[in-house]
């Protein structure tokens, strides 16, 4: 459930939900103002991957959980400190070049997980954390 809810908003890959005739076409910009918020809130794919992590009996699982819902919290600032109507320009000029977001900080906790490394070879973001926080 989770994941069908992040991959709905504009953060996902369900691209063919929101890039049409009846919203928009051409990127979130031309996205009909009344549909932006929906599709950019993260709110119940939290919840979801939250209940996911609550359910989660293995290393392997609960690291998932960490990263999707890392994954959740930086699109949760990006819609409070991104003005996603003007191509990815932000709306505060002081902000953090770097952010550590709760998922990242308990995903370390799963260090002996292949998931871990998976997401240390392929995030780049997450690698970048790693490296700051030694």
């Amino acid at each position: 459930m989770a994941n069908a809810q992040y991959n709905m908003t504009y953060y996902g890959n369900a691209r063919a939900f929101y890039e049409s005739r009846i919203i928009g076409e051409g990127g979130f910009w031309s996205i009909d103002s009344s549909f932006q918020t929906p599709l950019s809130n993260m709110t119940t794919a939290l919840k979801y991957y939250n209940l996911a992590l609550g359910a989660a009996s293995t290393d392997e699982q609960k690291a998932k959980c960490q990263y999707l819902l890392a994954k959740c919290q930086r699109n949760e600032w990006y819609n409070q400190n991104i003005n996603l109507h003007d191509s990815w320009v932000t709306k505060n000029e002081n902000q953090a070049d770097f952010i550590a977001w709760d998922g990242f900080k308990a995903l370390k906790q799963y260090s002996n997980t292949k998931y871990y490394s998976e997401v240390l070879k392929e995030c780049g973001y997450f690698n970048t954390y790693i490296q700051k926080a030694h």
